[in-house]
C-alpha cells in the first residue's frame, strides 16, 4: 500500500500598520535576514519603539536594500507518512565599530560622550562597512556633534538614494545628549549632474569627465531629517559612467545644519542656537579634512 506525504502549509504573518492621526513618516532602522526594523517619525522626530516588518510586503518602508530572504521550507516524507518543514536563513552581518585605519578608514573616532550615550556608534549594517565615516565638530554656539554617514563614491552607492546616518548632539553646559538615526534621502533614483541645476537632492560632479575625475558632492533632501546635510568627496573611486579612478575618497568636506525649530521643546541644546542667514540653527562645518587612509577598493 502506497503512502502519500502530507502537504505542509506555511502561514504568512501580516503586520498591520497603525495610523497615528498625525503627519508621520517611517525610517528603516536596521535589517535582519527576513525583516527590517522601522521606527515611526512624527514631525521629524523618532517616536515610539522600533518594530519589524516584512520587506516583501512593505518595500516602501524598508528601502531599496532588502536582506537575503529565508530559504523556502521544504517537505520531506518519512516512513510514517509525516512531513517535516525546514527553513534556513542568512544571519545579518555583525556590526563592526570604529577602528584605526587598516585597509580602509572610518574618519574621526567617536568621542567618549558618544560611547557613553547608550546608542552604540557604527551599529548599522545595512550598507557596506567600509563606507561608514564618522566626523566630529563643534558649532559656533558651542554645541558638539558627532555624525556617521555612509560616504562612498561608487556606482553602486549612486544607484540608490537611501543612505544610513547616526547623529549625536551634546550641550557641554548641561551634558544633555540627543540621538537620531535613519536614512538621508538623495532621491529615487538620485539625480546625477555635472553642473549645479539647483536641484536638491542631487549628486554633483562638475569635473566628472576630466582626467582626475574631479570631486563629487552629495546634497540630501532638505527638511527630510532633523538635519540638512551635504558632503564632498575628493579622490573619487569611480566616475558616473563607471570608469575606475581608484581613489579612496579620504579627502572630504561635510556640513550638517540643524534648524533649532526641529529640536524637541525644552532641550538645553537651544541655548547653543545661533542665527545665521536668518535661521536659528546649530551648524557644523568640516572643510577639506584629509583622512589619508591606505589604498582600498570600496565595496557597496
Amino acid at each position: 500500500m502506497k503512502v502519500r506525504a502530507l502537504a505542509v502549509l506555511i502561514g504568512l504573518l501580516i503586520l498591520p500598520l497603525l495610523g497615528l492621526g498625525v503627519a508621520t513618516s517611517y525610517a528603516p532602522v536596521a535589517s535582519a535576514s527576513h525583516s527590517c526594523e522601522v521606527r515611526v517619525w512624527v514631525s521629524g522626530q523618532p517616536t515610539g519603539p522600533k518594530f519589524a516588518v516584512d520587506p516583501a510586503q512593505y518595500p516602501e518602508l524598508c528601502g531599496a536594500h532588502t536582506p537575503t530572504p529565508a530559504v523556502p521550507p521544504t517537505a520531506t516524507p518519512t516512513a510514517t507518512a509525516t512531513a517535516t518543514a525546514t527553513a534556513t536563513q542568512t544571519p545579518a552581518p555583525p556590526a563592526v565599530g570604529w577602528h584605526t585605519p587598516t585597509t580602509h578608514e572610518h574618519g574621526d573616532a567617536p568621542p567618549q560622550w558618544v560611547l557613553d550615550s547608550g546608542n552604540p556608534p557604527f551599529s548599522q549594517t545595512r550598507e557596506s562597512h567600509v563606507g561608514y565615516k564618522g566626523v566630529y565638530d563643534s558649532s559656533p554656539g558651542g554645541a558638539e556633534s558627532y555624525l556617521i554617514a555612509h560616504i562612498i563614491s561608487t556606482v553602486a552607492a549612486r544607484s540608490h538614494g537611501d543612505h544610513d546616518y547616526q547623529l549625536w548632539l551634546r550641550s557641554p553646559a548641561s551634558g544633555e545628549v540627543l540621538y537620531y538615526e535613519g536614512v538621508v534621502d538623495f532621491g529615487s533614483p538620485p539625480p546625477l549632474r555635472t553642473s549645479d541645476t539647483g536641484e536638491r537632492p542631487i549628486i554633483l560632479s562638475v569635473g566628472d569627465t576630466t582626467a582626475s575625475g574631479g570631486c563629487e558632492t552629495w546634497y540630501g533632501r532638505p527638511g527630510f531629517n532633523v538635519m540638512d546635510v551635504g558632503w564632498t568627496i575628493c579622490g573619487r573611486y569611480a566616475r558616473f559612467d563607471g570608469t575606475v579612478l581608484g581613489g579612496t575618497g579620504t579627502g572630504r568636506t561635510i556640513d550638517w545644519l540643524i534648524p533649532c525649530s526641529r529640536l524637541p521643546a525644552g532641550t538645553s541644546l537651544m541655548q547653543h542656537c545661533v542665527t545665521e542667514y536668518g535661521v536659528s540653527r546649530l551648524s557644523f562645518i568640516v572643510n577639506s579634512r584629509d583622512y589619508n587612509g591606505p589604498s582600498v577598493v570600496p565595496v557597496n
